[in-house]
């Protein structure tokens, strides 16, 4: 007869535990992988902000498939026209998608699930060598990623990281495994995130079974550096998209008035380093996220 009540005791707390509410934060970093728990930045005290009721204004900018293409194009996500001037007699990887296209870098036209069909970012071919960081910054989330974005690591950086009067955030994707670097760590402008790879791409229709060996680099800013964590996605608060492209132009940072800007004023001769682990130009805050040749 106690063996009876004990049996049923054990069963009835663990109906209980079934409905009881669970960590959410838990099952994030279980999901998505790790995230910036708040730790100050050595260059400010940008912290991370947590908010599950997001504002729909903008989950309907940085949701992939939940968009709202009113909501993107407040926000910056639209094509600006910028394209990379290559320095002469060296050999970079070179990008073949540019942001807010509609069409890959084989030509082939971008899903309309994904954010109306439009891409969020910069698509840079490489395979198996090391990414860099584009600017000094820390690491706010690694996640090994269960759909199209793969293996990623996400960087912010400072004002005083960037030079630039926002803060600013950069998404490195595809990574061909688990980034080494630590949450909350500090890298420096040109230290490894990781190797260029094809994780998130290999299930699609538009490379095949093999996927597409690249990096896909996405950028953001906000003028706190602030955060916020969803269950799907990391969101600068208050923020906006970025075309990385302009990251390295330095200013201006809005889609529009880059899309304003002249043909000639679009392209952009970005800082780069060399193996020798030189920044050319010397002292570059923001360079060109593979090593140049």
């Amino acid at each position: 007869m106690l063996a009876h009540y004990v049996l049923m005791i054990a069963l009835l707390f663990a109906l209980l535990s079934h409905f009881m509410p669970r960590d959410v934060n838990a099952f994030d970093h279980k999901r998505k992988g790790e995230r910036n728990q708040g730790t100050p930045s050595e260059a400010g005290h940008a912290k991370r902000k947590t908010n599950h009721r997001l504002d729909e204004r903008l989950r309907g900018a940085f949701f992939a498939r939940r968009y709202d293409l009113s909501a993107m194009i407040a926000r910056g996500f639209y094509e600006t026209g910028l394209r990379p001037a290559y320095p002469p007699n060296l050999s970079c990887p070179k990008a073949n998608s540019f942001f807010g296209e509609t069409t890959r870098g084989n030509g082939t036209l971008r899903s309309q699930r994904f954010y109306a069909g439009r891409h969020g970012g910069m698509d840079i071919p490489a395979r198996d060598i090391p990414i860099i960081a584009v600017a000094n910054g820390e690491v706010v989330e690694k996640s090994v990623g269960e759909g199209i974005g793969g293996i990623r690591v996400v960087l912010r950086h400072s004002p005083e990281d960037t030079g630039l009067d926002r803060w600013t955030f950069t998404e490195y994707k595809h990574l061909a495994q688990d980034s080494h670097l630590a949450l909350n760590a500090r890298v420096e402008k040109g230290q490894p995130v990781g190797m260029a790879g094809n994780t998130g791409t290999t299930s699609g229709r538009a490379y095949g079974p093999d996927g597409h060996y690249h990096l896909h680099l996405s950028a953001w800013y906000n003028a706190t550096g602030k955060i916020i964590h969803t269950r799907r996605a990391l969101v600068p608060d208050d923020g906006y998209w970025l075309d990385p492209l302009a990251l390295m132009l330095g200013a201006p940072l809005a889609s529009d008035a880059l899309r304003h800007l002249s043909d000639t004023e679009k392209k952009v001769r970005f800082a780069y380093m060399t193996e020798d682990g030189n920044t050319h130009p010397v002292g570059a805050k923001v360079v060109w996220p593979f090593v140049c040749r």
